[in-house]
């Protein structure tokens, strides 16, 4: 291997480590969060048991290593889920916003 190469190699295994890392402490993050993912959901009028009928449909229930894995298997399908909010997929929302946030960038 050619210098070139080899740095190439370990800047690239960097960069998968540090994603993987970054996934990680952020979902953790979102899951550990008062409420949890279901906090968008808060509604006064909200019963407890359709709470816990909307964890468990989510598999908020699980242990949290289950949850990850299983959103990291999804992700890397490119099923980034749907939103809590309104139940449309992720990726439609994204690419909804992306030109607007290209064109900031591009800017």
């Amino acid at each position: 291997m050619t210098g070139t190469t080899r740095y190439v190699v370990r800047r690239v295994l960097q960069s998968v480590v540090l994603l993987w890392t970054i996934s990680m402490l952020a979902f953790t993050l979102m899951r550990l969060a008062p409420g949890g993912p279901a906090m968008f959901l808060e509604d006064p009028r909200i019963r407890q048991a359709d709470l816990d009928r909307i964890n468990e449909s989510y598999g908020l229930t699980e242990p949290i290593h289950i949850q990850y894995v299983k959103w990291l298997a999804h992700v890397a399908q490119g099923d980034f889920g749907r939103s809590f909010i309104d139940q449309r997929p992720v990726m439609d929302k994204i690419a909804e916003r992306l030109p607007a946030t290209l064109t900031l960038n591009l800017a």
